[in-house]
């Protein structure tokens, strides 16, 4: 609630005319209007009530660079934007990164506190530009988190200046995050070409690259001003990353529970029994049918059905959340002396278990089944593995460690001359807790309200669901330290980082409160649902494609459809969790709902697929629209490289970079900064080239790399105590 002190400086700073200012003819002293907070903390940390965002542009040394001289790049222009109560009060811009810096200084010396944010939307991105003239000004970084090498997140320096990334909390692009948000200014798409090459001194910024550029900016303060408003944060405790918000929800809400003994009760006690289970997770299931490699669907292959449908689980992780149990104690060496398929089957409703399998003579049971479940990636050990698309379709051996769901799964599909199943442990399941639950299912039931009503409040609470359902359950505990070496650019995992003493500090942290085998359980869940749901393709039609929670298929069974929807409704209202009506329709977690019919459907290999959504049909016509693509590594734009020819879709087909828009990042660093012949200030660049893509044969694919990243999540627990 504002105080009339406050409504007062509100009033104050909205008669203040927001100009576009070239930093040194900005008034400053305006800054001393920001009121400075005190952080809820031990040490009583003061802070300053704003936010700030920093961008920059760049431009190449040349078109054609013949060497790494060449294609050096520059800072042309930076903007700045601060916003404070609401109010925008500061749009600069400049034209060399070290005045950037020395307006930054001049902003620090004004706000007296100890702790100025600064947002950047990439800071990976802008960082390499950036970070020589940060440090000739304000030293090496006290403290800096990278989720990756490359990818710093937050940098925090000695005099309280600490840097932060938009884009790892929005998980957007500022284009469409600003569109989520409605802010007042939008990104000005369009005004700015990225082919001319900008010297300093050629080149004077024209009006729409000054409006580009300090767009840019405005749009970003204002998105996280709207996001913070949302979810009740200060420009302090906002979140790393968007599974943050959840995280800090449901975590309160637990300390009501005693979610922290919960946890502590299920988790291993050792980090090398936590590898374990970090091992037997897959994440989730993506593939093409091996067999409809090629064709164009609909086609003269004989199978039922006219034109492709796809079937999609909705709010797949949250109903598994809700709907499952889990394994609620921890585990402990299996009792029975002779485990086989069926003792763990009988059991498997009322224990979980986690299994090393070791098995000889693999092979799929039917030879024609379009989806074998194995990955070739969590085999710890093989022989002979022939493998589709990264799973396995037949080996002399493999070994892997599993938990009973998936080896159930696995041993409906497969056929094993001979196995071993040993180091078998196992743990009692049950719902997980009632608070975790309802604070899941409350979620769906926000932003399913919200739903064509405000769509602020909906993409931020559908993220939230999300992030709460599966993010956050599947945080590894814990992660090495990565390291930026401040002199050569290098980053490397910290050498002495100890895993055990860091894991038993996650044992101990009262902020502990969910285990990560339930991450893991909520995936082999999501896997066992997605062939249920392919169970229900049509006889005689063709499954096509499965991508997590979506099935692909010529036809499916309306009959099996509603006994698969069926059951799931029945299931989450016997959890006393019903549908959530809004204007007429009733909402369920767990059902199939129709994701679009196709005129043309093309499949490749895993991540690599074409369609062309059914538009409109009727006597003797049909209609279709542009086609779309999911190509890894490809931006969605690629497809206009097809020119609508989905026959063009094939091995050895090349998506051009101009047209994609992908491009090929290269880190270039010098020695020290310098300035170039033009008058440009030149530190440690990024060359971005546009990169064409080439479809390769899928005995070629990385499918590994691939399943990598559909499950690589990093999530970070940033809340103050």
């Amino acid at each position: 609630m504002r105080t009339r002190r406050s409504h007062k400086l509100v009033r104050e700073l909205e008669a203040l005319p927001l100009e576009r200012k070239y930093f040194a003819d900005y008034d400053y002293d305006i800054l001393k209007k920001i009121p400075v907070r005190t952080k809820k903390n031990k040490a009583q940390t003061q802070y300053a009530d704003a936010v700030i965002m920093i961008d920059t542009e760049t431009s190449k040394k040349t078109h054609t660079p013949a060497n790494d001289d060449e294609r050096r790049n520059h800072v042309c222009i930076w903007s700045l934007a601060i916003r404070t109560q609401s109010v925008n009060i500061a749009c600069l811009w400049g034209r060399k990164p070290s005045e950037l810096v020395a307006c930054i200084k001049k902003i620090r010396d004004i706000i007296q506190a100890e702790e100025v944010y600064i947002y950047i939307h990439n800071l990976s991105y802008d960082w390499i530009f950036l970070r020589k003239f940060f440090f000739r000004e304000f030293g090496f970084p006290e403290h800096q988190l990278n989720t990756k090498p490359l990818y710093p997140i937050t940098i925090s320096f000695a005099n309280g200046i600490i840097l932060k990334d938009s884009l790892c909390l929005s998980q957007r692009s500022l284009e469409k995050w600003g569109e989520d948000m409605q802010v007042e200014h939008a990104k000005a798409v369009g005004k700015w070409d990225y082919d001319i090459i900008r010297d300093f001194d050629t080149w004077t910024p024209t009006e729409d690259e000054l409006i580009y550029a300090t767009n840019d900016v405005l749009c970003g303060v204002e998105c996280i001003d709207a996001m913070m408003k949302a979810i009740h944060k200060t420009i302090t405790s906002m979140p790393f990353t968007m599974t943050g918000v959840p995280r800090g929800e449901s975590r309160n809400e637990g300390r009501k529970h005693n979610a922290h003994q919960w946890a502590v009760g299920i988790l291993p006690k050792t980090y090398a029994r936590q590898e374990l289970d970090e091992l037997e997770f897959h994440g989730g299931f993506t593939h093409t049918n091996r067999f409809i490699k090629d064709i164009v669907f609909p086609s003269d292959y004989p199978c039922v059905g006219t034109n492709p449908e796809c079937e999609d689980i909705a709010s797949s992780y949250p109903f598994n959340c809700i709907a499952n149990k889990m394994p609620c104690e921890r585990f402990f060496p299996c009792p029975s002396k002779k485990i086989t398929p069926e003792y763990i089957r009988r059991n498997s409703e009322d224990y979980a278990f986690l299994i090393h399998l070791k098995a000889f003579g693999v092979r799929l049971r039917n030879p024609r089944f379009p989806m074998p479940s194995i990955a070739k990636s969590k085999c710890l050990s093989s022989v002979n593995i022939i493998s589709d698309n990264g799973r396995v379709l037949n080996a002399d051996y493999i070994e892997m460690w599993l938990n009973d769901v998936d080896f159930l799964l696995i041993y409906e599909h497969y056929h094993f001359d001979r196995m071993i199943l040993e180091d078998v442990e196992c743990a009692r399941k049950d719902y997980l807790p009632r608070w975790f639950t309802d604070y899941i299912y409350k979620l769906f039931e926000k932003k399913t309200r919200l739903k064509g009503h405000d769509p602020v409040l909906y993409a931020i609470e559908k993220a939230k669901l999300n992030a709460a359902s599966f993010g956050m359950c599947a945080q590894r505990p814990v992660k090495p330290d990565i390291v930026e070496d401040y002199q050569t650019g290098e980053y490397k995992n910290a050498e002495d980082f100890d895993f055990e003493k860091e894991y038993q500090k996650h044992l101990n942290n009262r902020n502990t409160f969910l285990p990560y085998i339930i991450g893991v359980y909520i995936t082999s869940y999501a896997q066992k649902n997605l062939f249920e749901l392919g169970a229900c393709v049509a006889d005689g039609a063709v499954w096509l494609y499965s991508d997590t929670d979506s099935v692909y298929a010529t036809a499916f069974d309306k009959e099996k459809l509603k006994a698969y929807n069926d059951k799931r409704i029945h299931i989450m209202e016997e959890r006393g969790y019903h549908g959530i009506e809004h204007e007429g329709k009733v909402y369920h977690l767990g059902i199939a709902e129709n994701d679009g019919v196709y005129m043309q459907f093309k499949a490749l290999h895993s991540k690599c697929y074409v369609k062309r959504p059914l538009v409109a049909y009727g006597d003797n016509f049909v209609m279709g629209g542009d086609l779309k693509i999911t190509v890894a590594g490809v931006p969605k734009r690629g497809a206009k490289s097809l020119h609508n020819n989905i026959d063009l879709f094939q091995e050895g087909f090349c998506f051009d970079g101009e047209t994609s828009g992908k491009l090929q990042h290269t880190h270039i660093y010098v020695p020290d900064i310098y300035t170039d012949e033009h008058g440009n200030e030149v530190g440690d660049s990024i060359d971005l080239t546009p990169c064409s893509y080439i479809i390769n044969d899928p005995n070629t694919v990385d499918f590994e790399k691939l399943l990598e990243e559909e499950i690589a999540i990093q999530t970070y627990d940033d809340y103050e105590d």
